[in-house]
């Protein structure tokens, strides 16, 4: 006699066609989102792509992402050794060129890129220094700006009053180049900034005191002896404590106008 089959088979059977269409709808999902994901991947690449380089003598040195970066990170380069004049800035071996390459390396941001070439690159400052008594005291990125600065100063110096201005010591202007070590050891100014820091009026001087000092070491570095310093800090010398602030010599002005009268 013929039976029907247990009850469980057929409930499996109905539960295994039932998670059949799942386990399909679950293959089919997978590849559109793996596809999506590769998408999203080529197209952030495709933004970080180089399509320009500063380019030296035919050689890439550092690759960016637009025309504007390249210049942007020759500038930061500048800016970086000369603030307020980098036009005298220049490049030992030579000014990098800007040019289009074809997107096949990642772009570098301008703040890294002013690293690399850096790096790369020999930094020379090349301008006019105005020269008091043969000392350089300051550096302009041109002949002119170095006249226009002393004319300046000058002007300044007239303070409406009348007469013919003339300068007390001799005053030169000397072409000059800094190597990198060099640079800061003479400021580089515009005209404006030149001619009043030339002429500046006296100015009061201070030094803070550090827990190494004496009153001969501090004497000493500003080229005076214990007398004259203590002439200045009268009865703060015999006893220093770390924050004091002790005068020093008023500082004078380079240069000296005088106002002949006509």
């Amino acid at each position: 006699m013929l039976t029907s089959p247990p009850q469980r088979h057929s409930r499996r059977r109905r539960k295994a066609s039932a998670r059949h269409p799942v386990s399909t709808r679950v293959l089919f999902i997978i590849p559109l989102v793996l596809f999506a994901l590769l998408s999203l991947g080529a197209l952030c690449l495709h933004f970080h792509l180089a399509r320009y380089a500063l380019v030296l003598n035919g050689q890439p040195l550092v690759a960016l992402a637009s025309k504007a970066d390249a210049q942007n990170a020759l500038k930061r380069v500048r800016v970086k050794y000369a603030p307020t004049v980098p036009g005298v800035i220049v490049f030992g071996e030579g000014e990098p060129t800007i040019a289009r390459i074809n997107p096949s390396m990642i772009a570098h941001s301008p703040q890294d890129a002013a690293k690399i070439l850096t790096r790369h690159l020999t930094v020379i400052v090349e301008g006019y220094a105005i020269c008091v008594n043969r000392k350089p005291f300051v550096l302009l990125d041109s002949k002119e700006s170095a006249g226009r600065a002393i004319a300046l100063m000058l002007q300044q110096g007239m303070d409406k009053k009348q007469g013919v201005p003339t300068i007390k010591q001799r005053v030169t202007i000397v072409q000059m180049s800094l190597e990198k070590a060099k640079i800061g050891s003479i400021p580089i100014m515009t005209p404006e900034q030149a001619a009043t820091y030339l002429a500046y009026p006296a100015r009061e001087q201070s030094y803070t005191v550090k827990s190494s000092d004496s009153f001969w070491s501090i004497a000493t570095a500003h080229h005076m002896t214990v007398s004259e310093l203590d002439a200045l800090n009268p009865g703060t010398l015999h006893i220093l404590h770390v924050g004091d602030k002790l005068r020093l010599p008023d500082k004078q002005a380079p240069i000296t106008v005088v106002i002949r009268e006509m």
